[in-house]
């Protein structure tokens, strides 16, 4: 009996740099049959554009990715459906070991995610 998961098509959107891993990373959902990357944004006003029009249900973006808002694009992800986000955070993000440019400060954490769950919350109203 064939799986029904072997007919559903995944569109992926991709926010990623140059860096060689995220190449292979992107070569590997290249080869998985049930992955589509619709799009490759090359900047947070495309990867927007892009979540605003619907092209994709996942996405996949990488924490150095330029001009990256988090608050932003966590929040186009509660409006598109997402089922999960994941945030880097740190209490100093000026001093963590790596990647302290991308994380969200540990202080505002909270306030971020009090507004995701009132945006889900009225959509999920409708």
């Amino acid at each position: 009996m064939e799986s029904i998961w072997c007919n559903v098509k995944i569109n992926i959107l991709l926010a990623l740099t140059n860096e060689t891993w995220q190449l292979e990373v992107m070569s590997n959902i290249n080869e998985q049959n049930q992955l589509k990357i619709k799009r490759r944004c090359v900047d947070s006003v495309d990867l927007m554009s892009a979540i605003h029009l619907g092209l994709a249900n996942k996405i996949v973006v990488s924490a150095d990715f330029p001009n990256l808002n988090i608050e932003t694009i966590a929040k186009a992800g509660i409006v598109t459906g997402v089922d999960g986000i994941f945030i880097e955070t740190h209490f100093d993000p000026a001093n963590a070991k790596s990647d302290g440019a991308n994380m969200l400060h540990l202080d505002y954490f909270e306030n971020l995610m009090t507004k995701l769950v009132a945006i889900r919350q009225t959509i999920n109203q409708f």
